[in-house]
């Protein structure tokens, strides 16, 4: 605070791409696709390979009892946000809940890792060079964020997206499976319940749309789009329970 009277911090400038829409990498042909999807997966592991107590980060969150915390965080935001009762929800929390998987370890958790977060050289799509929205960063279980970025790789794995919102169909990029697989060999973690965690994070996503709802009914605001939490939720709990 002593510098400008506030706590801030210095950022640095980058130009990139940032593939929101497949019309960002519209000139990458395949290998250069298949090459970003590598670098996707070694730039999550390289995040949950960081020594947390060695760069200060220590002590930013309780170490244990990630899963449980997430599974009742979102159920509690649901509660506050949710406009009428869905039993398919409190269903899917319960799931959650019952099914919890063991916590093996604890990492540094990006907590919003996918493709619209990063940002690719431009003159190489193939290389990331800046990770993006660290706003729900934590300690905890580092299959949270595989779960999550499975969740928003490929449209025949999230209900109800439009096709130009899917970067990862594009030619050369693997489906979910191959990502899966490629992370555990990056980092030697045992993924076979994947399924858990991509059901948290259609419950995760699912809440966070409804709070946006919220908001706009909150101030009056006309709240247009689809409702996201249906179709999430019946998808979960069809394909993965």
């Amino acid at each position: 605070e002593a510098v400008i009277g506030a706590p801030f911090y210095v950022m640095e400038r980058l130009v990139g791409v940032v593939p929101h829409d497949p019309g960002a990498l519209a000139g990458a042909d395949a290998a250069t696709n298949a090459a970003c999807a590598e670098d996707y997966v070694q730039v999550l592991g390289h995040i949950h390979a960081i020594d947390v107590d060695a760069v200060g980060l220590g002590g930013m969150a309780k170490r244990e009892g990630h899963l449980e915390r997430q599974v009742v965080r979102w159920t509690d935001q649901w509660e506050r946000s949710k406009d009428a009762d869905a039993p398919e929800v409190d269903e899917l929390a319960a799931r959650l809940a019952a099914a919890k998987p063991v916590q093996a370890e604890t990492t540094l958790v990006h907590g919003d890792y996918r493709l619209g977060n990063v940002m690719l050289d431009a003159a190489d799509t193939s290389r990331i060079i800046a990770v993006f929205d660290w706003e729900m960063a934590t300690l905890g279980d580092p299959l949270t964020d595989i779960g999550y970025a499975v969740l928003w790789w490929g449209s025949s794995h999230r209900p109800g997206d439009h096709p130009s919102q899917i970067v990862a169909d594009l030619p050369g990029f693997p489906g979910t499976g191959e990502l899966v697989e490629r992370y555990a060999e990056v980092t030697g973690r045992d993924c076979s319940a994947v399924s858990w965690y991509v059901a948290l994070a259609a419950f995760k996503l699912a809440v966070i749309g409804e709070g946006q709802r919220a908001r706009l009914r909150r101030t009056g605001q006309a709240v247009d789009g689809p409702q996201m939490v249906q179709p999430l939720v019946t998808w979960a709990l069809d394909a993965l329970f």
